[in-house]
């Protein structure tokens, strides 16, 4: 029964952990909200090296973040879709931009799935629930009476809409930019 009980409580550790990495995430996507919506920020301005090694900051630093709190993220993957969208989008000019920013936005939608997909692959290891299950619990597909830690299923189902919309935000803003940039003579 103290087994059971245990299973029971809520993982304000885990719970917490969820937290900070929205919190995170929330503040990179700030920082880089200003691109999608077509200006030129200070840490993408500059020769097409500098933007990488800005955008490989990022992700490094999104990759501490979640490693610090035992979920691993393999950041490096994505540093050849980013560096594609550096130094090979072939266009000029504002269709340029249009062509990075839409590029962008699928690369953003990668990585914020990947995290999602960590996150919930660390849960399960901890937890002994699938990651597809966890995945329906956050999409709110299993009834949460069927899963027992509740205060976690509420942690999943927040950080899962977090994560969708972050990704509408950007989307949202990018879609905004391309129509003004398209729009200009």
């Amino acid at each position: 029964m103290e087994i059971l009980a245990q299973v029971h409580l809520c993982r304000s550790a885990q719970v917490a952990l969820l937290e900070s990495i929205k919190d995170f995430i929330n503040g990179a996507v700030a920082e880089v909200l200003p691109f999608f919506e077509g200006a030129d920020i200070a840490d993408f301005i500059g020769t097409n090296q500098e933007k990488s090694d800005n955008a490989s900051g990022i992700l490094f630093i999104l990759k501490v973040v979640l490693s610090n709190n035992g979920i691993p993220f393999s950041a490096e993957d994505f540093l050849p879709l980013i560096d594609d969208i550096i130094f090979n989008t072939q266009s000029t000019g504002e269709q340029k931009k249009i062509d990075e920013i839409t590029a962008s936005v699928d690369a953003a939608s990668e990585i914020l799935y990947s995290v999602l997909e960590s996150i919930l692959g660390q849960i399960a290891t901890e937890t002994n629930f699938s990651p597809i299950y966890l995945l329906n619990v956050a999409r709110q597909r299993v009834d949460l009476a069927d899963y027992p830690i509740s205060c976690i299923a509420e942690a999943l189902i927040q950080l899962y809409q977090f994560m969708i919309n972050t990704y509408r935000s950007i989307e949202n803003a990018a879609i905004a930019a391309k129509a003004s940039l398209e729009a200009m003579p």
